[in-house]
């Protein structure tokens, strides 16, 4: 990576009103394509002529690539890379954007804090279906739960945080 390279960037995004600092302004480059492309093209309108791909080493987005790897024997290998990863719902192989669809997936239930109450009378809570435990149980957390008695709601928050 490129210090020199990176400060000019980062002094041409203050000047255009970006307030952060130059750390999160490097973090920013590696991690939004628009803003890396933007200071791409801004380089290259400087007169800059390498490819985007030398770009992003100079300004430390990517590392050099050391894909060939020299054996002992004088001859090279490529790396192998594991494979891509799978995503399954009830046992079927979907694609990451099935996948990430289903689990922002919003579930809603009707909770009943004690078995007397009708099932009118429950309260709906709400929560992502990929979210976690902890999230999960942080959404039966209403405003019901809060209004009762210590007691019971002691023993609900150890039932549905399980501790014990």
């Amino acid at each position: 990576m490129d210090q020199e390279v990176l400060q000019d960037l980062f002094n041409r995004a203050v000047a255009q009103g970006y307030l952060k600092t130059i750390e999160d302004f490097s973090v920013l480059i590696a991690n939004d394509t628009e803003v890396l492309q933007d200071n791409y093209n801004y380089v290259k309108d400087q007169g800059y002529q390498k490819t985007i791909e030398d770009f992003e080493m100079l300004v430390g987005v990517k590392k050099k690539d050391e894909s060939v790897l020299p054996l002992g024997d004088g001859s090279s290998a490529q790396p192998t890379f594991p494979p891509a990863e799978t995503f399954n719902i009830d046992g079927k192989k979907v694609t990451q954007e099935e996948f990430d669809k289903y689990s922002n997936e919003q579930v809603t239930e009707k909770v009943q804090y004690d078995p007397r109450e009708d099932e009118d009378q429950g309260t709906e809570i709400t929560y992502s279906r990929g979210a976690t435990q902890f999230d999960k149980s942080l959404a039966y957390i209403t405003p019901d739960l809060i209004d009762r008695e210590e007691e019971e709601v002691v023993d609900r928050m150890k039932y549905l945080f399980n501790d014990d």
